[in-house]
């Protein structure tokens, strides 16, 4: 008995039906990895956030004050001012992380771009499960990219929040210390 072209065009069809379960299954999965990268990095940005807002309640608690009372808030600001030293570090190693992952999500993109491509080059998968194959992983790849531009945007924004507090809290020890000197106390 002979096969026909519509003998194999039937198993082509059944190998496809076989395939969306697999490929939804796979696209479901990086979803759900996307959504806990983006979580944490939201829960992130949430602390740094929080904490930034604790320290300007503290300044802006501040008030006139006699001359005795301004060493210790001198060094509540001195205090703030080093906090926020540190969150700037803490958001550049989160920055640097974030470039890391994604430089790894990239290579593996282009390793799984590569390895679809020299699937269909070897014969191996037909054109129309190629073009599919890398449908799919360009989807997955559009995911990791906005995700990406998403942390930046975080980043940035604190980024820009701390410099401003800081700025504004080393205007404040600068007129604290003025008025510390002109008194003749030393702080």
């Amino acid at each position: 008995v002979g096969f026909t072209a519509a003998h194999f065009g039937g198993a082509m069809k059944w190998a496809a039906l076989l395939v969306l379960p697999v490929t939804a299954v796979v696209l479901q999965s990086v979803s759900d990895e996307v959504k806990a990268v983006q979580a944490q990095s939201d829960r992130f940005y949430a602390e740094i956030s929080v904490a930034q807002e604790s320290e300007l309640k503290e300044v802006q608690q501040l008030e006139a004050k006699p001359s005795s009372d301004l060493l210790p808030a001198l060094a509540m600001l001195r205090s703030v001012y080093s906090d926020g030293k540190e969150r700037i570090a803490k958001l550049n190693q989160q920055e640097e992380d974030s470039k890391k992952d994604f430089q790894s999500k990239e290579h593996a993109h282009d390793q799984k771009l590569g390895d679809i491509r020299k699937k269909f080059d070897a014969k191996k998968i037909s054109e129309q499960f190629y073009q599919t194959e890398v449908k799919d992983e360009n989807r997955i790849w559009k995911y990791w990219t906005q995700v990406r531009a998403h942390q930046h945007r975080q980043f940035l924004a604190a980024l820009r929040v701390q410099h401003g507090t800081m700025k504004k809290v080393s205007h404040m020890i600068d007129l604290y210390e003025k008025t510390l000197a002109a008194k003749g106390i030393k702080g």
